[in-house]
């Protein structure tokens, strides 16, 4: 006895483009709040003779924390729930910014500081829980639209970054210091109010994500199905975690073809809520894996850890490209406005503007990386990417070694910068559908909605660890160094060699290997 069914369940269907806008929304609010307090924390270290080495630890703690509340929101949210995630880490944005608010009418030294940096840290553990659990549910809702969700995400931020400083110009050109942070706090509490109302989706009865995952067996044991990697990215990610549903969705189903319901024995039919057992088979033809036999395995999807995303050499890969593109886009954010200054004697609304620049670059390439990935090899993207920004941060030392070729003027650092923003973006985005897609290689039969939980955190962690070395090292050796040239130097010359090593070690066996494969096909 056979039932077919063609439509598509309520739950396994696409998010709402309202839910995308909210949920980015945020994202943005949170790289405006984390940009908006470089232009205005120096003044305030000036004005209360605080030393200014204090700048760059005060600054970075932030994304120390955000590394590791990115890898413990990874781990946790499959549990508590994504939207009490989000909701934990909206509520201690609201509270830094409270923090931040105070700190122009405190004038003792040792209190300033232990509010700047109690501040930066909250935000830091609250920024990485956010961000984890935002691009977790996105991702898992995009079915194989991944890497065009992840651009979405990063044009988000990058956006919210431009717009912060433009923002945060304004209101504290209109309330002083306190207005940006005053401002941005209170669009935080709204964010958690508007999250806490929004209703979960309940499944009740036919309880559809079971029925696909498992079933039960005449003896009543649990067994599990290896479906298709094509109907289970497309569809059992969808509700593996009920009530962590944030919204209801509009009319886009993601199950490829029909699903058909094969019942296993006359005699033990009953419906969904009874308990009964249907093996679930997926009738679609063009998917990759192996086609069910009416043979159930016994072997539940493997469940993905960042340990084993890191012990697949690509995996780490993707993951040190993601590291090192965010230490390139970041290491100018503690050297490039002195040596502006310096060399151009620019004052800092016009370095303010020359920084969008980067962000404009950005903005404007990566809504499209995702059609460069369909029509190109990942790799190739990804190393070619790295070469066009180590060339970006030569023009914008310039470089000692092509002094003769690339001159000391700010047209050239503006194009270097430019080229550093549109590539950026499909590094850090292609990086990550690197991790995916080794791990989908290693573990085709992986437990998909953990998956995506494991990527995000590692992929949060991988941003904030760039923004933790990029910014302290540019620091430090353009200070030992006593030239921003030598720094661009070592970044640039570090991103050919890491190109380099990439192409050896990962891509050229892989390389390899698909030629071997052919010949024998």
């Amino acid at each position: 006895m056979k039932t077919t069914y063609h439509t598509k369940p309520p739950h396994l269907q696409k998010p709402s483009q309202r839910l995308q806008i909210l949920l980015c929304s945020i994202i943005a609010l949170k790289e405006a709040l984390f940009l908006i307090l470089a232009p205005f924390l120096p003044e305030q270290l000036r004005e209360k003779s605080i030393p200014e080495s204090l700048f760059a630890p005060l600054y970075s703690c932030y994304s120390v924390f955000l590394f590791v509340s990115s890898l413990y929101g990874g781990r946790i949210q499959s549990r508590v729930g994504r939207v009490n995630v989000i909701r934990i880490g909206l509520a201690m944005q609201v509270v830094s910014c409270g923090l931040f608010a105070i700190l122009g009418s405190v004038q003792h030294k040792l209190i300033f500081c232990i509010i700047g940096f109690t501040g930066r840290i909250i935000e830091g553990i609250g920024a990485g829980l956010l961000q984890t659990a935002v691009y977790g549910e996105l991702i898992s809702q995009s079915g194989e639209d991944e890497s065009k969700m992840v651009g979405l995400l990063e044009f988000s931020a990058v956006f919210g970054n431009l717009a912060g400083l433009l923002f945060s110009s304004l209101l504290s050109y209109l309330f002083g210091f306190t207005g940006p942070f005053l401002g941005i706090g209170l669009a935080f509490a709204i964010y958690f109010v508007i999250i806490g109302r929004l209703k979960l989706v309940k499944h009740q009865g036919d309880d559809y994500d079971t029925a696909v995952e498992s079933h039960l067996n005449g003896n009543g044991q649990r067994v599990h199905i290896e479906l298709s990697q094509a109907s289970y990215l497309q569809g059992y990610q969808r509700q593996r975690q009920n009530d962590n549903i944030l919204f209801d969705s509009d009319d886009k189903g993601l199950l490829m073809n029909s699903i058909q319901m094969h019942h296993i024995d006359d005699h033990s039919m009953r419906p969904h809520g009874g308990g009964g057992g249907y093996i679930v088979e997926q009738s679609i033809t063009n998917f990759n894996h192996r086609l069910l036999n009416g043979t159930l395995s016994a072997h539940p999807p493997v469940e993905i850890t960042y340990l084993r995303v890191l012990k697949i050499k690509r995996s780490i890969f993707g993951f040190l490209s993601l590291t090192l593109s965010l230490t390139l886009w970041t290491f100018t954010n503690t050297t490039l406005a002195n040596k502006l200054q310096g060399d151009f004697g620019l004052t800092s609304e016009i370095v303010s503007l020359i920084y969008s620049i980067q962000m404009a670059g950005f903005l404007f390439t990566s809504l499209f990386v995702h059609k460069a990935l369909n029509q190109y090899v990942g790799f190739i993207i990804l190393i070619a990417s790295l070469l066009v920004q180590s060339l970006g941060v030569a023009m914008i030392g310039p470089s000692n070694l092509l002094s003769g070729i690339i001159p000391n003027e700010l047209r050239i650092i503006c194009l270097g910068l430019l080229f550093l923003g549109m590539a950026n973006s499909y590094s850090s985005i292609v990086s990550y559908s690197e991790m995916n897609d080794a791990v989908m290689e290693f573990y085709p039969n992986c437990d998909r909605e953990k998956l995506n939980d494991t990527l995000a955190g590692l992929y949060n962690a991988g941003f904030s660890l760039g923004t933790i070395i990029g910014p302290i090292m540019g620091s430090y050796i353009t200070i030992y160094s006593g030239s921003f040239s030598v720094c661009a130097d070592f970044f640039s010359i570090g991103t050919v060699a890491f190109c380099m090593v990439l192409g050896l070690a990962v891509y050229y066996p892989l390389a390899r290997k698909e030629k071997i494969r052919n010949r024998l096909i």
